[in-house]
């Protein structure tokens, strides 16, 4: 009885914790998860659309760092998800430490490095 109580337990306990979805694209691991894999067409689709979002958005709001979140200033509105795409995974080959950060900051520090807003 005692056993099976524990192992009660432990399943409640396990089933609590969240899980690591890496298609929730909470960090710039889960950006690189989804992002990198072109063979995958649902893994494409998600990561340009989550791109297509986080393109859309900026510009739209005032980051209350911008150290964390720098603004990019594209040639163009008519941005090219690929080329993000591609320029935030060669970002994230380039600083592995950023793989733990929030995607939206890997997202902003990728396009602000190429695409940087001129001052005012």
């Amino acid at each position: 009885m005692r056993a099976l109580l524990a192992l009660l337990l432990l399943s409640t306990a396990a089933s609590a914790q969240p899980t690591d979805n890496p298609v929730a694209m909470a960090t710039g691991a889960h950006l690189k998860a989804v992002c990198s894999r072109s063979d995958d067409r649902a893994s494409r689709i998600i990561c340009l659309s989550w791109l297509n979002g986080a393109s859309q958005g900026n510009g739209w709001f005032t980051p209350r760092d911008p150290t964390l979140t720098p603004a990019h200033c594209p040639p163009s509105r008519n941005f090219d998800l690929a080329a993000s795409r591609s320029l935030i995974l060669a970002w994230l080959d380039k600083h592995p430490a950023d793989l733990a950060r929030p995607s939206i900051e890997v997202f902003s520090l990728a396009l602000a490095a190429k695409w940087p807003c001129q001052k005012r």
